[in-house]
Formats: C-alpha cells, sequence, structure tokens
C-alpha cells in the first residue's frame, strides 16, 4: 500500500505564502466582502510578505470594481492603524518605520482611492466616510491639510452638483477648521464658491442643502458653540426631513422693494458679495443673496430653483433677524 505524501502547508512555506497572496488577490477581487481572505492578507501581511503602501494599492484596485465595498474600507482601516498610526509604535515586531514621506504617500493614496471609489457610485457615503476617517488618522486634521482638501476637492464637487456625500465632506473640512480659527475665511470663500454653483447648476437640491448646512455652521461659530460635524449632518439631514413634506403655498417674491434695494445694494447683475461673518449670520441679508441667486437664474431652470429658492427661505425664517 503506497504511503500518503506529506505536504507542508506551514504559511511560511515560499510556494504556498505565493499561492495565497495570488489567490487572495483573485478572490477579494470578484467578491470583497469575504473576510477569509481578508484575514489571510492580514496574516501575510504581519509576517512581512508585503508592505502597507502595497496593501493599499491593492485595496484601490478593488474599489475600482467595488466602489462600496463595506470589508475593503475596514481593511484598509486595519492596514493604517497597524502601520502608520500611534498603535503601532508599541509593536515589538517592528514591523514599518513611520516616516513623514511614507505617511504623505499613504494619504496621497488613500486620497486617491477614496476619489475613484467616490466617482464610480453616486453619493458613495463609505467612501467619504473612509476619506473623513484617513484626514483624521493619517494626518490629524493639520490645517494644512484641510485647507488642501478644500481647493482639491472643488473640481469634483463642480463635476458632481448633486451628490450629498461629497458636500458633507467639505462640512467636515469647515468644521474642523474652527478649532484652527480660520473658519470665518473659509465660510466666506465657501458661500462665494456656493453662490457660483447656484448660478451655473441650478435647482440642485444638495446644493441648496449644502448652503443650510453652511448658514448653521456660521450661525453655531458666531455663537461660540462646540458642535461638531456629526451634528451638523443630523441638523443637514432633519432639514431634508423636514422639507420633503412641504408644499409650495408660498407665492414667488416678485421684482418689489426686496428686489429693488438688493440692486441698489450692490449693483445690477453684481449679486451680493460677503465680507463678514456678521453679515453671513443676517437672515434678511442672506435673503437677499437668495434672491439674488434666483434672478441670475435662467429662465428654463426658473420654476425648481424658485421652488428650492423658496423652502430655504422658510428654513431661514426660524432664525431670529
Amino acid at each position: 500500500m503506497a504511503q500518503a505524501t506529506s505536504y507542508d502547508l506551514s504559511i511560511s512555506t515560499i510556494d504556498y505564502k505565493s499561492k495565497l497572496q495570488e489567490y487572495s488577490k483573485v478572490a477579494l477581487l470578484l467578491n470583497p466582502e469575504c473576510s477569509t481572505f481578508w484575514n489571510i492578507r492580514k496574516e501575510l501581511f504581519q509576517r512581512k510578505y508585503f508592505t502597507a503602501l502595497t496593501e493599499l494599492k491593492f485595496t484601490n484596485i478593488i474599489l475600482t470594481c467595488h466602489p462600496k465595498s463595506p470589508e475593503t474600507y475596514v481593511h484598509k482601516r486595519w492596514i493604517v492603524r497597524h502601520a502608520f498610526t500611534k498603535q503601532a509604535e508599541g509593536n515589538v515586531d517592528n514591523r514599518i518605520v513611520d516616516t513623514d514621506e511614507q505617511t504623505q504617500t499613504a494619504l496621497d493614496t488613500e486620497m486617491e482611492g477614496s476619489r475613484v471609489a467616490a466617482s464610480g457610485y453616486p453619493s458613495n457615503y463609505n467612501a467619504w466616510s473612509h476619506r473623513i476617517w484617513t484626514v483624521k488618522a493619517l494626518a490629524r486634521c493639520s490645517a494644512e491639510v484641510l485647507e488642501s482638501e478644500l481647493e482639491n476637492t472643488k473640481s469634483w464637487v463642480r463635476q458632481h452638483v448633486s451628490d450629498h456625500s461629497g458636500l458633507q465632506y467639505r462640512q467636515f473640512l469647515l468644521s474642523e477648521h474652527r478649532q484652527k480659527c480660520l473658519l470665518e475665511e473659509h465660510l466666506l470663500k465657501e458661500f462665494q464658491f456656493l453662490d457660483d454653483l447656484l448660478i451655473s447648476y441650478p435647482g440642485h437640491e444638495a446644493l441648496w442643502n449644502h448652503r443650510r448646512a453652511l448658514y448653521h455652521l456660521a450661525v453655531q461659530s458666531q455663537e461660540g458653540l462646540g458642535h461638531q460635524t456629526e451634528e451638523l449632518s443630523t441638523e443637514n439631514a432633519s432639514v431634508k426631513s423636514s422639507l420633503t413634506g412641504l408644499e409650495d403655498p408660498i407665492e414667488p417674491l416678485g421684482a418689489g422693494s426686496l428686489v429693488e434695494e438688493n440692486k441698489s445694494h450692490t449693483g445690477e447683475g453684481e449679486g451680493v458679495r460677503l465680507t463678514s461673518i456678521n453679515e453671513m449670520v443676517n437672515p434678511l441679508l442672506e435673503k437677499k443673496r437668495a434672491l439674488a441667486i434666483l434672478e441670475e437664474t435662467s429662465t428654463s431652470d426658473s420654476k425648481i430653483q424658485e421652488r428650492h429658492y423658496k423652502l430655504y427661505i422658510q428654513w431661514l425664517d426660524r432664525f431670529k433677524t
């Protein structure tokens, strides 16, 4: 009777290790929600069979096919925590040297991965949530990164004006600036950026909801309240929910005294530009700015823009003048 052949299936075997890497890649590209294969790759990473940056780049490839994959984002965060954050410093294995260059490369890799994933699926909350987590974990919400992100995501927002998640990410960036004494400056810029978007792309609910969030953030900042981004997002969501059931009983504002006052204040066609946070949080001035946006809307888009404008004015009425 022939003796059974014995195989060494230890993970330390080179051939087996190589096969595990390849098989797990193929399996995860087909089905990234299989946690077993992610666990295999975690063990391979811990045994130094590939680097953290290599693994982050591989997960970005998966996101091109599965942009909302929850397990992929979970694995990304595990890699970052074990390689680049302070949690890795106490590891006796000393698996990776946490240098500024490596951290910046990882940050760039994750920013690119979340951008591609966000573009691959509308309102990809998972991608933007991971981007927020990355800014906190790798950049520690530094003022330089926050400012860079506000500038870098402008072009993305222009191309996805109906995407709520991308705009909420900008709200997060702004809210973190409150701790850096830069909120007023960036809120002024964001309002002006939003004015241009509302005129160029009229009738998009996401833009008007973003305006509510900005106004709310400005009011809270002026009052010195320490509300966090999650509360702002909750407020934004509750506003959206409350507006869903509203009808349109409000009569459209005609070219009456308010329009004339607005024109005399700014000049014909110039719009209302902000100069301070005090102007920003004044409901009457904000109504004038919103009306100026409505007046600049083309005739073909005026009806839906007017509807959003009236709902926004109704929302503003809850604030004291």
